[in-house]
């Protein structure tokens, strides 16, 4: 990019040589700058103690370049390339956030059959203060909140992020059950500075709450043509509880065919009546008699039929006219 994160000595740098046990050579080159950045880092740690990688990072990433100073680099592109000097001393005297809080507005046990909105409200204090900053400080500006689904034991590396947004509020309505985890970080790193939330979204408790529907995506079935038929709300329903069952009858009620899954596609091979049957565990859901109709192919034989029978008769039309014309003139 444009802008690197730090820039830190890496030309004529002392180096142990290779050749003699006392032999030192210059060196230059990220190889010499990188040990810098991370003598830098464990001086950082020693200061904010055990388990502090997120006030580190703060403070390599938040440090205002007027503390640091910065260094500008032109390249072979003409670009000017712009960093944050490596200022240990400025660092070292900087106030990072040792923690983030967060308030919690709405229930964090709910149905996904009547999800309510849930406000998280980030409060951070910082590393040498005893209460929390005021809601207009300029730290809340660094604040990002996350929301991870997880499985049953709440473990966020094994999650899934579903949203993520720099704000210091956060509103949050859950559209699938499920386990949710939501922190507040002013920095990449989540640990023990971060509090986490945990929201619990359960399914239904019975199929019936989840006012389970059929739709299908055409007007008219026809042969030859396929109709896909689905289950609306069902993201309500833990389909791992509960199969789903497709079953299609003919006319007589005589089982032709049974599916599993959320979705059916039907693809008829004959013209008539058809029951389609859906279950949701031992729930009928939807019950339809689906009349096919002809299909598109023989619709278009049919048009086509048609069009050369009225070309046909347009012609006999002006052959017979013409042939009365005939007789009529000799007539004269």
């Amino acid at each position: 990019g444009a802008v690197y994160d730090i820039a830190a000595p890496g030309v004529k740098i002392k180096s142990a040589g290779k050749d003699a046990n006392d032999e030192y050579i210059d060196k230059n080159g990220t190889s010499m700058a990188s040990p810098m950045v991370a003598f830098a880092a464990a001086v950082l740690q020693i200061k904010y103690g055990k388990n502090s990688s997120s006030k580190v990072y703060d403070t390599f990433d938040n440090i205002s370049t007027e503390k640091t100073g910065t260094v500008r680099h032109p390249m072979a592109s003409a670009k000017n390339f712009t960093a944050k000097k490596l200022n240990l001393a400025a660092m070292i005297e900087y106030n990072p956030v040792d923690y983030v809080d967060i308030d919690v507005s709405g229930n964090l046990a709910q149905s996904i059959v009547s999800p309510t909105e849930v406000k998280f409200t980030a409060k951070i204090k910082y590393q040498d203060a005893v209460d929390f900053a005021e809601s207009d400080d300029k730290g809340y500006d660094d604040i990002v909140f996350s929301v991870v689904k997880t499985g049953a034991d709440y473990n966020i590396e094994k999650g899934e992020v579903v949203f993520s947004e720099k704000t210091k509020v956060l509103t949050f309505t859950p559209e699938e059950a499920g386990y949710y985890c939501v922190y507040a970080a002013n920095t990449a790193y989540v640990d023990s500075s971060s509090r986490i939330v945990k929201l619990r979204v359960s399914f239904a408790e019975k199929i019936e709450d989840a006012g389970l529907t059929v739709k299908n995506d055409t007007d008219v079935v026809r042969k030859d043509s396929t109709t896909t038929f689905s289950v609306d709300n069902i993201y309500m329903i833990d389909i791992e509880k509960y199969t789903v069952v497709w079953s299609l009858y003919d006319a007589n009620y005589k089982l032709i065919e049974t599916h599993y899954g959320t979705e059916y596609k039907f693809l008829p091979k004959d013209t008539g009546d058809y029951i389609v049957v859906c279950k949701v565990g031992s729930e009928k859901v939807f019950e339809e008699t689906v009349t096919v109709k002809i299909s598109e192919a023989k619709i278009n034989e049919i048009k086509g039929y048609a069009i050369g029978f009225s070309v046909l008769a347009v012609v006999l039309a002006f052959s017979i006219f013409s042939a009365v014309k005939v007789v009529l003139s000799r007539r004269r």
